[in-house]
């Protein structure tokens, strides 16, 4: 577990320098004009996608909970999306085009199973935990005489 955070700590410090390295290449093949253009015009798409990636996770996750569908599968690819949406805002091409790879399905259903996996045994692992076992607690409500309720600020007990 060390290892894995330890990567995507130095993953995330070399983001920038990588950005620079390509905002260097891009605007070198496009001039400074057209980089900035670009630049700015992805950010404003990001926006416009985040918007549209909040409604659908919305639309989704009511849907798949309404029809009984793989609920968790449904919302972590709507996560995904919705990500890959705030990573097109992001300023930068390399996050940008991870944004963008993450609006295609495809590549949403390779992610999915990765994510959903450790959260799917944990789960699993604790409902599996007291199953076979048989045991039933069979338990009588006796009264104890007082006839005052012990929530008096309940309805139902009075």
């Amino acid at each position: 577990m060390v290892r894995r955070s330890g990567l995507v700590g130095t993953a995330i410090l070399l983001l920038p320098v990588a950005e620079l390295a390509a905002l260097i290449v891009v605007g070198r093949a496009l001039g400074f004009l057209w980089t900035v253009l670009l630049f700015v015009l992805l950010s404003l798409f990001g926006v416009r996608l985040f918007r549209l990636r909040v409604a659908a996770i919305a639309a989704t996750t009511v849907g798949a909970v309404t029809a009984d569908a793989e609920v968790p599968r449904e919302i972590a690819s709507g996560v995904l999306a919705l990500l890959g949406a705030a990573l097109v805002v992001l300023p930068g091409f390399i996050t940008g085009v991870v944004g963008l790879l993450l609006q295609f399905a495809v590549i949403r259903a390779l992610l999915t199973s990765r994510v959903t996996a450790p959260f799917t045994t944990v789960v699993g692992s604790v409902g599996t935990r007291f199953a076979g076992r048989g045991d039933v607690i069979d338990v009588d409500v006796v009264d104890s005489g007082s006839n005052s309720p012990p929530f008096p600020s309940s309805p139902e007990l009075s």
